[in-house]
């Protein structure tokens, strides 16, 4: 078994499974379960970390391929796993006190294992794509479906949409770069790209308009998760 199927293609598998459980705070007890088990699993066993039970040794495989893309977890990548699936875990417990939907609580479980997943991607820069994914996914989590997103919530998701680009971009300028002075005029480029990018990403001045109309349109708990992810 792989560390990416681990921590994050079977969140979303039983997230969706979760999701058929016509009961809002069952859903919530379960994907809180399940956030807490995948952190003693990280804690336990770490990724690429060959590990010694009852006399028998193995090792949860690093990686897996993916549209010839691999995500890999290396065993340093352990404290991330614990903390992100930690304040999950004590977010959906927290949610429990709250009327969220079972809809919403399955999205905010596929946004957690996308942010994952964009820690593990190779080459890095093309994390982008599952924070794009993370952000589409957000703005329903955020106006908890039934609403209609106010201008807050698309501002954000155009923010995170412009980010992309400019990081893909920025990919493929150092793609072709070999280290040398010919070259330093290229990476300038590059750096500039991956500036803007996460720029809006992170919504440094002055891509933060959205922060104070989100907060207007959302719950405290959503916000607190937007604002974390």
């Amino acid at each position: 078994m792989s560390a990416p199927f681990i921590w994050v293609l079977l969140p979303i598998i039983l997230g969706g499974l979760f999701y058929l459980i016509p009961h809002n705070k069952t859903v919530g007890i379960l994907l809180a379960g399940l956030s807490f088990f995948l952190v003693l699993v990280a804690f336990l066993i770490p990724p690429d970390e060959a590990i010694s039970f009852a006399g028998i040794s193995f090792k949860i495989s690093p990686s897996i391929f993916i549209f010839g893309r691999s995500l890999t977890f290396k065993a340093s990548d352990q404290s991330l796993l614990i903390i992100a699936y930690l304040l999950a875990g004590c977010w959906f417990l927290v949610g429990l006190f709250f009327d969220l939907s079972r809809q919403v609580l399955t999205l905010v479980l596929w946004i957690i294992a996308l942010m994952v997943a964009s820690i593990s991607v190779q080459p890095f820069l093309y994390s982008a794509i599952f924070l794009e994914l993370a952000s589409i996914l957000l703005i329903p989590a955020a106006v908890q479906i039934t609403k209609k997103p106010g201008k807050g919530a698309l501002k954000f998701l155009v923010n995170q949409t412009l980010g992309m680009p400019f990081i893909l971009l920025a990919g493929f300028l150092l793609s072709g770069v070999e280290a040398g002075p010919n070259d330093l005029a290229i990476v300038q480029q590059a750096m500039l790209m991956l500036s803007l990018g996460f720029g809006f990403y992170i919504s440094v001045f002055p891509f933060y308009a959205w922060g104070p109309m989100l907060a207007d349109e959302t719950g405290p708990l959503l916000l607190t998760f937007v604002m974390l992810a």
